[in-house]
């Protein structure tokens, strides 16, 4: 059977898909765990990929951009409590020893707290809140969590002066986040004066002097006298089995106590174990519940995940007006990735009337910011002429940041523009370099674009079994043009043995996926088939 039909499929195939790339964008939710939110991670109204986008780097409509972290898999936790560096202690009260130690414990977020006057008269520095991580869940099987990923936004610095745009121009539009934060918890209380105190300094230095056992053991001890940042930091314990074994049902019950002393970083991770039912069945009511109590203290990792609640609709009616005031105030104290949301609200008209221009100025922020998905967006701004005036140039140079920061989408992009010529000198070497990037990270469409260059001989050497190499891993993937230009090589044995009944299997997916070509070719080789039979 001379059927020639790869090469004329493999070019349609390659046309269609270079049709199809505006349509195509990324949000890194180097957020959240149910889409980031990046991570790219991501709403459901906003995605195509319920998880995040594929290596939070997968593609979704141009303008969404996931708010997510950083996957790490499989590995155990980093020690997530009192891990920072400490500070001195210095006091001459009564209640506190001379020259004592107190480590930073909190959120990248949080700001170094000041005490009360003590009882002899002296201002004594309390230790920041900081949490260098958060637990998560594991789909309920009891094991040790995972450092925060998906679900930890990523925190990019603003400009002072980008902040100050940002708070000028949406008071300006009626969408001010700014209003202030109830009065810190931590403003209320002298942590010097709390019962078991002495016992949490103690801990806090085994912590630094890496002395974990010893540390749990006297974390325990001040959460039992009712100390809530030692009921926290107790909790990060069991949670990543530091110096204690793992234990997620007693990481929730001390968590949920000092979380209902008022304790915000205890309040947001108690909202990440409601979301990712870690310790305590999961439930999205009681997850915004505490992501509200906690941002209303002013803590912004709550704030970030709020705003994904409300976008989600998750525990919370779908609100988008509120969303974005919310991603409006973390944009506002620095953080990037919600910079770019705010711009990708403004690009598709969520919860404000579309205006593609400020979408292209708070991508711009986020850009400068250091944001991945900002570039990309900025990029797909530039290619289309959305919000700014066409500048292939510009493209490139936004598609090149993104793609050198791993988004998976831009490093397709970029290679595509090598290839074509597009805003750069054409170097085919240039784009396959870059197209290899992209399919190593799980790229369909650059897998198919490869085994063309492979055929080609574009930019590389022609290769056929490296064409078929790559078209059989963008037909893993179930990439429709892959699953035909796939079978038209079985059909005619091209690079691999002829196999009719495999072709015809490839043939029968495609068309399921919806591509009509692929149903044409398997009926014409059932005709061909009966008639053979006949004669």
């Amino acid at each position: 059977m001379a059927l020639n039909w790869r090469k004329i499929i493999v070019l349609m195939g390659c046309g269609a898909l270079m049709s199809s790339l505006g349509a195509c964008s990324e949000r890194i939710k180097q957020t959240t765990s149910e889409g980031q939110k990046p991570e790219v991670a991501t709403s459901a109204s906003l995605k195509t990929d319920a998880g995040a986008a594929k290596n939070s780097t997968q593609a979704k409509s141009t303008s969404q951009v996931s708010k997510t972290g950083t996957k790490a898999k499989g590995k155990k936790p980093k020690d997530a409590g009192a891990g920072a560096k400490s500070k001195a202690v210095s006091s001459q009260s009564s209640t506190v020893k001379a020259s004592q130690t107190a480590s930073k414990v909190g959120s990248d977020t949080s700001k170094t707290q000041q005490s009360s006057q003590v009882a002899a008269g002296n201002t004594i520095q309390k230790a920041a809140l900081k949490s260098v991580a958060y637990p998560v869940a594991n789909n309920g099987r009891g094991s040790a969590p995972k450092v925060m990923g998906k679900d930890s936004p990523v925190v990019s610095s603003l400009s002072q002066e980008a902040r100050k745009e940002i708070a000028s121009d949406d008071t300006k539009a009626g969408l001010s986040s700014t209003a202030k934060a109830k009065d810190s918890w931590h403003e209320k209380r002298d942590l010097t004066a709390q019962p078991g105190y002495e016992i949490y300094v103690k801990a806090v230095n085994c912590t630094e002097s890496g002395r974990h056992k010893e540390a749990a053991k006297l974390y325990a001890q001040a959460a039992q006298m009712g100390l809530a940042e030692a009921q926290y930091e107790y909790s990060v314990c069991l949670a990543n089995g530091t110096g204690v074994k793992t234990s997620p049902s007693e990481s929730f019950r001390y968590l949920r106590q000092a979380a209902e002393q008022g304790y915000d970083k205890a309040q947001t991770n108690l909202g990440i174990y409601y979301r990712r039912g870690y310790g305590v069945g999961a439930d999205a009511k009681e997850s915004a519940h505490w992501f509200l109590k906690a941002a209303e203290q002013g803590d912004m990792k709550a704030a970030y995940f709020l705003a994904d609640c409300y976008e989600r609709g998750n525990g919370v009616p779908q609100d988008y007006n509120r969303a974005l005031k919310y991603y409006l105030r973390c944009a506002e104290s620095g953080n990037a990735a919600a910079c770019s949301t705010v711009g990708t609200y403004y690009q598709r008209g969520l919860g404000v009337p579309k205006d593609a221009a400020k979408a292209v100025r708070y991508y711009k922020l986020a850009s400068e910011g250091g944001y991945s998905g900002a570039h990309f967006n900025l990029a797909q701004c530039y290619h289309n002429g959305e919000g700014v005036a066409k500048n292939a140039q510009q493209a490139v140079h936004y598609y090149a940041l993104a793609a050198k920061s791993g988004v998976t989408l831009a490093q397709f992009k970029l290679g595509v523009c090598y290839l074509e010529g597009d805003g750069v000198a054409q170097n085919a070497a240039e784009g396959v370099r870059w197209l290899s990037e992209a399919a190593e990270h799980g790229s369909e469409m650059a897998a198919f674009l490869l085994a063309a260059c492979y055929r080609d001989g574009k930019g590389v050497k022609q290769d056929v079994s490296q064409e078929v190499h790559w078209l059989s891993r963008a037909a893993q993937m179930k990439y429709p043009p892959a699953l035909f230009a796939l079978a038209t090589c079985y059909l005619e044995g091209h690079g691999v043995d002829q196999n009719i009944d495999q072709a015809k299997q490839l043939l029968s997916e495609a068309s399921l996926m919806g591509m009509p070509e692929a149903g044409a070719l398997l009926r014409d080789i059932s005709q061909n088939e009966a008639q053979a039979k006949q004669k």
